[in-house]
């Protein structure tokens, strides 16, 4: 017969030649684990009141992204009914009429093509719709004053200086991304290559279409051994070496003579630190100054070839600043992906609804041309039947889904993606606006 298996505590104890009871009171005791109650604990208040928005359309996306926002997420929902507003003015830019969509644009005021993106980051609710500082405001033409948010449209972001935002990383970094793309829409012609790639985007990058010049201190003398010695000479006059009263003397007035001149050198420092540190905000006063010019003028050729960026939702799915660096083993690509985005059920019910209720009613008002889908993802959560459906009943050439501007592209991919944006603007049927 088989002989039952010990427990573990047995077999030791028998190894230890003890009885079990003894062998017990040897262990130590294991503290049970405390689990923290309170950190677990998530208080979830009511969701932030929203105002009720004059536009039906709007009001009826905010009151759905409401009703399915996670609660653990209700902290980024203050102040989405005003960035809804902001971003359909942007969205609705140049384009004749306002929402709500009454009847079809003429046929001259067709855009020749749209390409739907996904939705815009969030932006603090306080900087929602800020205007641009009255010393700026000559910088840039009144319709694209309709106030702060973060989205490629609204000028201030990526140039917050333009409306004295401070302490917002987000709304300072701006998405260069996106900007190259509108470089292109913009009209550049030549095919683009690894080698003229830098050169085409210089004109949006920061940091790339100017020479950064490093201001270094130089001093108006240069220090040698000679001179040295010679600085030296007053405060040496000790040790081995004699000297007479009057020696001293001498040594303590050129002493003081070394302290006035150190204190006017001061002073004489302090004036050149401050013409430096001048000249240095002249000069990133006109390289910002210069690149703002470059996307007014990228946003007005845009305006006359017809060709528009429309997010699919105004409602901000990306709810953070805050990014994070992911690596794919694959191509050997690093990338940055927002920390917080709307996933699942809630995304899928705001984008789905604003499909229905507000990005349809745009192109069957609007009717451009020829559309593109940026985002696999997006494609995916609407699902292409329905964009290839609706688009052939409105008389609108559906071009195809292409990955996000954002997507972890090799620097090859990326070349490539770029031409084929270029070729698709060159190429597009109709005419401007």
């Amino acid at each position: 017969m088989k002989e039952p298996r010990l427990s573990i505590n047995k077999r030791l104890a028998t190894k230890a030649n003890l009885p079990l009871n003894k062998y017990r009171k040897t262990l130590k005791p294991q503290k049970k684990k405390k689990i923290d109650t309170a950190s677990e604990k998530v208080v979830l208040g009511p969701p932030p009141v929203l105002k009720k928005l004059e536009d039906p359309i709007l009001d009826g996306i905010v009151q759905v992204a409401k009703a399915h926002w996670p609660p653990r997420c209700y902290p980024y929902l203050v102040g989405l009914d005003n960035a809804v507003q902001v971003a359909d003015y942007y969205y609705r830019e140049y384009l004749p009429g306002q929402s709500p969509v009454i009847s079809p644009v003429a046929e001259q005021d067709r855009p020749r093509l749209i390409f739907l993106s996904e939705s815009h980051a969030r932006t603090n609710p306080s900087l929602v719709g800020k205007p641009i500082l009255p010393q700026y405001q000559h910088l840039v033409p009144p319709k694209y004053q309709k106030g702060h948010l973060n989205l490629i449209h609204s000028l201030s972001y990526g140039e917050a200086w333009l409306a004295g935002i401070q302490n917002d990383k987000s709304a300072a970094a701006g998405t260069y991304k996106f900007w190259q793309v509108f470089n292109i829409l913009a009209g550049i012609q030549q095919e683009i290559t690894d080698e003229n790639l830098e050169a085409l985007m210089a004109p949006v990058m920061k940091g790339k279409n100017y020479d950064m010049e490093t201001t270094l201190h130089q001093a108006n003398e240069t220090i040698t051994d000679e001179t040295m010695e010679a600085l030296k000479a007053p405060v040496m006059n000790g040790g081995d070496k004699e000297t007479t009263a009057d020696e001293n003397m001498e040594a303590l007035k050129a002493s003081v003579v070394k302290v006035k001149k150190q204190k006017k050198d001061k002073e004489t420092r302090l004036q050149e630190k401050e013409a430096r540190r001048q000249e240095k905000l002249n000069k990133e006063h006109q390289v910002n100054a210069e690149r703002l010019q470059a996307k007014i003028d990228i946003l007005e050729r845009m305006e006359q070839r017809g060709i528009k960026l429309v997010d699919l939702t105004p409602v901000h799915i990306y709810l953070s600043s805050k990014t994070i660096t992911k690596t794919n083993q694959e191509k050997g690509t690093t990338y940055t992906t927002r920390k917080a985005v709307i996933k699942g059920g809630p995304e899928r019910a705001i984008i789905r609804h604003s499909w229905e209720k507000y990005i349809k009613p745009y192109l069957a008002t609007y009717r451009p041309h020829q559309i593109v889908v940026l985002g696999k993802s997006l494609r995916d959560l609407v699902q292409e039947k329905h964009i290839q459906q609706f688009t052939q009943s409105i008389g609108v050439e559906y071009l195809g889904t292409r990955n996000h501007p954002s997507h972890h592209f090799t620097r090859e991919e990326r070349i490539e993606e770029f031409n084929w944006i270029r070729r698709t603007a060159n190429n597009s049927q109709g005419g401007g606006k």
